[in-house]
């Protein structure tokens, strides 16, 4: 909860969250004024694999996982799981960062075992996606925030790619269901990534689910949203009526308000 206190003292003619949890949150603090409407996705852009890795200077038969951003670090307890699996499938871990001292800590943990190619950047959008049409997978380690709400605008804003997303089970993805393919511990990163790579049930159930909900979720489909929202207020607002006494005790002015 905001512990800004004029927060609540301002009179908002509307309160916009994301989803039921944060609904369900405010509801009482904003009483019969908050709506949802989702977060956006960034439209569906599929891509071919192989001109991505040729594009972009990649091993063309090894498996590839993707991780990018800043937080970094948070992928160093991910090489040891996956370490052992590229003792079974031959693998390579994309790392698409400025973060330094994260990527030398990643590139300390894997003590040569798993293959690390180092790509240090921050991309565009569409470099990004060359990036996801290049891998097998998308990986993105989070631990849950205590007594916080949260979601990951890194799966919205990926989801519309066609790279399968391997998510740990933590609170920022709560929203999400098939959408992303979750493990509830690292013992299980493995064979999440196995059904993954060989195309299993959970596999194509994420592809299926994904793609329906990046179209739910268009950038244009949540536009409209927020257009037919500010056209209720403002019709609703332009027919309300605002009583002004005058000082004197003159007779009551009506006026209507007018956006």
């Amino acid at each position: 909860m905001p512990r800004n206190p004029y927060f609540y003292r301002f009179t908002w003619d509307s309160v916009i969250c994301f989803d039921e949890r944060y609904f369900n949150l405010f509801r009482n603090v904003f009483l019969g004024i908050i709506h949802i409407i989702p977060f956006p996705c960034h439209p569906l852009r599929k891509g071919d694999k192989a001109i991505a890795r040729r594009k972009l200077g990649l091993d063309m038969n090894k498996k590839i996982i993707l991780v990018f951003g800043f937080r970094i670090e948070d992928y160093v307890s991910i090489v040891f799981p996956l370490s052992e699996l590229n003792r079974e499938i031959p693998l390579m871990l994309l790392v698409v960062s400025s973060n330094g001292v994260g990527i030398n800590r990643l590139l300390e943990a894997s003590k040569g075992r798993l293959d690390i190619e180092v790509r240090r950047e921050i991309p565009k959008i569409e470099r990004l996606y060359d990036y996801l049409h290049a891998s097998d997978a998308l990986c993105i380690h989070r631990k849950s925030e205590a007594d916080a709400i949260v979601l990951s605008t890194t799966a919205y804003l990926t989801l519309g790619s066609g790279c399968p997303i391997v998510v740990s089970d933590c609170n920022y993805f709560e929203d999400l269901g098939d959408e992303v393919t979750k493990y509830s511990e690292l013992g299980e990163l493995k064979t999440v990534l196995t059904d993954v790579f060989k195309g299993g049930p959970r596999f194509r159930r994420s592809r299926k689910a994904a793609e329906e909900f990046v179209r739910r979720h268009s950038a244009e489909t949540i536009a409209k949203k927020y257009i037919e929202h500010f056209e209720s207020l403002t019709a609703s607002q332009a027919m309300t009526t605002r009583i002004i006494r005058r000082s004197s005790g003159t007779p009551i002015i009506r006026e209507v308000s007018r956006f």
